[in-house]
């Protein structure tokens, strides 16, 4: 699987955003996301769900792992690795953009197969 830092792109660089055309509403303890690009709905529970929250203003990786350590009691490495995976996943379904943080070039990432 592509990383970001196999694409050269430091963590700390790499903007997310929310793509347009989505959808979105909370139900029950999950966020449901409706994909008008490809008619699909996805769902985020638990620590999906806190990233997407965490998404509502485009922001770095690097803020998202932090606002997560200080969160969940899970080691940096491990939260590193999780939200990486998580990050590539949304960006393969088109469901957030990631840019460097310096120039805003869009920056392709390859595409996750799991669900989410």
């Amino acid at each position: 699987m592509s990383t970001i830092r196999d694409r050269g792109v430091g963590l700390a660089n790499a903007e997310i955003t929310k793509s347009q055309d989505l959808l979105e509403a909370l139900v029950d303890d999950e966020i449901v996301v409706l994909s008008q690009e490809d008619g699909k709905f996805y769902s985020l529970r638990d620590t999906g769900r806190r990233v997407w929250e965490l998404l509502e203003a485009p922001c770095s990786f690097e803020h998202i792992i932090f606002s997560m350590l200080q969160e969940y009691d899970v080691s940096p490495d491990e939260c590193e690795s999780q939200i990486e995976q998580l990050v590539l996943q949304l960006e393969g379904r088109s469901l957030v953009k990631l840019s460097s943080g310096c120039d805003r070039e869009e920056v392709s990432l390859g595409h996750g197969a799991q669900d989410l």
